[in-house]
């Protein structure tokens, strides 16, 4: 056996901020430069994509991509320093936060 948990960060009033789907997404964007690409990898409608992250981005009050339209290639995304220093820091979190839950897990369950 193993033990699973989900993560997730909320502003004091319940609006969702970050969870481990829209760090996925994030880190998507990052990999390929593109929102476009990052929503067709993880299988959801851009749309969706694209208002998740409107919506962590008005939860936190920060822009976390930085976009360029246009080009004879099309246009393209990254993520904005804001951006970067939160993945990181939710990156860090959830390691940690899998290590106590690992080992809460086994003295309990072995």
């Amino acid at each position: 056996m193993i033990a699973k948990s989900k993560l997730w960060i909320e502003r004091e009033d319940g609006a969702l901020i970050l969870s481990d789907w829209r760090v996925d997404l994030l880190e998507r964007i990052e990999q390929t430069g593109s929102l476009t690409q990052a929503a067709r990898e993880m299988d959801v409608p851009y749309r969706t994509a694209c208002y998740k992250l409107k919506q962590v981005e008005c939860n936190l009050g920060v822009k976390l991509l930085e976009t360029h339209s246009g080009g004879s290639k099309g246009g393209s995304s990254r993520l904005s320093m804001a951006g970067r220093d939160y993945l990181e820091k939710y990156r860090d979190f959830r390691e940690g936060f899998d290590q106590i839950v690992t080992e809460r897990f086994k003295e309990i369950f072995e």
